[in-house]
């Protein structure tokens, strides 16, 4: 009896250690699965660059503007580089850009990126080189008041630097360069004023136009003009 009580404790007791290796072998059913990252949306849609001319003190300037609003995007989120020749413009990480003279007839691209999306994309402009007059003005021996300097005006009267002579005009010569964007006529008139008088150059006679076509290239005129009683008149200009 004895006997038949140890072979049924030493049975129960080899179950035990079967079922928990069995236990300590079984896979887990319910596994944790891995997470993966959602990859963040691609930067699409159009750039679009705009310029604009502007006159401050008689002198022109160009500024650029990447307008990104075409994008799926946030405008908050992005960052630009614009980029001439291949290479990134040392500064030139805003949406604008003020176009500079060694941007003159160039393709510049404007990139676009994004912190929260992925890729990138471009806006591209060409910068027109301005129109540039090489004007060489003298006077006519007999010009009755030479000793007065000559200034270049806007079409609508306003100042353009730099377009003055240095000193009286000579009879020799005096050469000015003139560059805009957007003018295309051009004024002349003397330094000389009288009682708040301005005298402007007419085109050969007195029936011409105080206009003078701006193109690009190189023009010489001959000036002349009357004087009396502290008063001018008959102020030509012949090409």
């Amino acid at each position: 009896m004895k006997n038949i009580f140890k072979i049924l404790s030493v049975t129960a007791f080899m179950l035990v250690i079967a079922f928990a290796m069995t236990a300590c072998h079984h896979d887990d059913p319910d596994p944790i699965p891995d997470v993966q990252p959602i990859p963040p949306t691609p930067l699409t849609g159009t750039v679009t660059v705009t310029n604009a001319v502007t006159i401050n003190v008689g002198e022109e300037s160009m500024k650029l503007t990447a307008d990104a609003s075409g994008l799926n995007g946030s405008s908050s989120y992005y960052s630009y580089r614009w980029i001439r020749d291949g290479a990134e413009i040392s500064g030139a990480r805003s949406s604008t850009y003020d176009v500079t003279p060694d941007d003159y007839g160039k393709a510049l691209r404007v990139k676009v990126t994004s912190s929260v999306n992925s890729g990138e994309q471009f806006g591209d402009f060409t910068v027109p080189s301005p129109t540039k007059l090489v004007l060489t003005l003298k006077w006519n021996s007999a010009a009755e008041k030479k000793d007065t300097g000559i200034i270049i005006e806007r079409e609508n009267g306003g100042n353009w630097k730099g377009a003055q002579t240095s000193g009286n005009l000579t009879t020799t010569g005096s050469t000015i360069t003139l560059t805009s964007w957007q003018e295309t006529k051009f004024k002349m008139r003397t330094t000389y004023t009288f009682a708040g008088i301005k005298y402007y150059f007419k085109k050969d006679n007195d029936s011409g136009s105080e206009l003078f076509d701006f193109t690009t290239g190189a023009k010489t005129y001959t000036l002349t003009n009357k004087f009396a009683t502290a008063v001018l008149y008959d102020l030509f200009a012949t090409e």
